[in-house]
């Protein structure tokens, strides 16, 4: 969902800025983005150790002096740089972020200081992630394309075609589930991070498009198993590949009092409903999956059958899901029903069969491991970034949101040490905690 309408946190007219003393200035700065980011002054003093409110109230109403250390300290806990509060630095229009979540989250203050928050962080990962790019002389081959769509009229059946374009033009081999991260990484510059979200919590995933700054990022939960992360990621990719549609028909039928209240337009729900159906169609595609039905069905019965499903069992689905096409065995039964090749009595009897259910929990345990906050290739990045000098080791520490003593343990590390790896893989996991 597009939760709510970030501000576009821009500086005031330069005749206000004029006018203003540096106290005024940075005081209204950082109640701007601190509304911004949903969060009372009692929270921010507490996320940037001031003491309490009342510091923060006096440093918003220009009444205090800012000493640099504590300026740092919230800027860090807005995820945004000090040159913005110090009105240095002009930022552009913030982007929105599209989430796929619970609705309990619209209804819950809390949660949503949590959501508000996440937004940001995701915004300014990208955003780090896109000058160690820059730094780096790194640039993807490709940049994600977008297909314009009517979202207010969109239908199964133009997904499905969507899908299939989709498919042929990311080339995503015969396992598109398997491939799908490392196209979207590698070829498209597509920035993923992990964070852990819980099993069963407020949002399992989430994506921004912002093609003059970062390109296209997306967050997925580390604590699903990987099967369902594929599916995830299916699922934002459509969002990213429809962005303008969706923004464009957003901003004329919400008005900024409704966004801020959480309102959706009246086609949002079929939107996820859209992108569901375009998830399961790119990662099962229906002419692959059907004729490995009847293949496997043909083995069973000895020759031609009439209906593949009248001879398959609780195993054939499950080495389908998990080993043909890498997707939980529930997206595939209810890709399969929605095919039309099961009913749905057959759908929930192998729901509720007892050996899918334990295929299940073996795949679980088999990939069980959670994914640390950064990719591979962001640290390789900091550390090319080191080696060049394009940036100091706190600059760096920062973006890799570890200590600088944590990150040099890394960067003096070298491919040659045994504890290299294993090096890089703590710190990743504790820079998700």
């Amino acid at each position: 969902m597009i939760e709510g309408r970030d501000m576009a946190v821009a500086g005031t007219p330069a005749a206000s800025q004029a006018a203003d003393d540096p106290k005024t200035q940075i005081g209204r700065l950082v109640r701007q983005h601190r509304d911004a980011m949903g969060i009372d002054q009692a929270r921010l003093a507490e996320l940037a150790d001031l003491g309490n409110k009342q510091t923060v109230s006096a440093i918003e109403r220009g009444e205090r002096d800012v000493k640099a250390f504590e300026l740092s300290r919230i800027a860090r806990a807005l995820h945004v740089t000090m040159d913005v509060l110090l009105g240095i630095v002009t930022p552009p229009r913030v982007p929105q972020v599209l989430w796929r979540r619970r609705d309990v989250v619209a209804h819950d203050a809390r949660a949503r200081e949590r959501l508000l928050g996440r937004n940001a962080q995701l915004r300014e990962r990208a955003e780090r992630y896109a000058k160690l790019e820059k730094w780096c002389g790194v640039e993807p081959s490709d940049q994600l394309p977008e297909f314009p769509v009517d979202i207010r009229n969109l239908t199964y059946s133009h997904v499905g075609t969507l899908a299939k374009k989709v498919l042929a033009q990311l080339d995503l081999g015969g396992i598109p589930a398997a491939s799908l991260e490392d196209t979207l990484a590698t070829q498209f510059g597509v920035k993923i991070f992990y964070d852990a979200l819980g099993q069963d919590g407020e949002a399992s995933a989430a994506c921004v498009r912002d093609d003059d700054t970062f390109g296209c990022a997306v967050l997925l939960n580390s604590d699903e198993a990987p099967v369902r992360r594929a599916f995830s990621l299916a699922h934002e990719l459509f969002h990213l590949i429809t962005w303008s549609s969706v923004a464009e028909a957003w901003d004329a039928d919400v008005s900024e009092d409704q966004a801020e209240a959480g309102i959706t337009p009246p086609w949002y729900a079929q939107m996820e409903r859209c992108a569901q159906s375009f998830a399961a169609a790119l990662l099962v595609p229906a002419d692959r999956v059907i004729p490995e039905m009847e293949r496997r069905a043909q083995q069973h019965a000895g020759g031609v059958v009439s209906r593949a499903a009248d001879h398959l069992g609780p195993s054939d689905y499950a080495y389908i899901a998990h080993v043909t096409f890498r997707v939980s065995t529930d997206a595939l039964l209810w890709r399969l029903y929605n095919l039309n090749q099961l009913t749905r009595d057959e759908r929930e009897h192998l729901a509720s069969h007892p050996e899918l259910s334990m295929w299940a929990a073996h795949v679980r345990m088999r990939d069980d491991g959670r994914r640390g906050t950064f990719p591979e290739p962001y640290w390789e990045l900091i550390r090319l970034a080191y080696d060049r000098g394009e940036a100091g080791l706190s600059k760096l520490a920062e973006f890799a949101e570890l200590r600088d003593d944590e990150l040099y343990r890394i960067l003096s590390a070298t491919p040659r040490d045994p504890d290299y790896e294993a090096s890089v893989r703590e710190s990743a996991e504790a820079a998700a905690v």
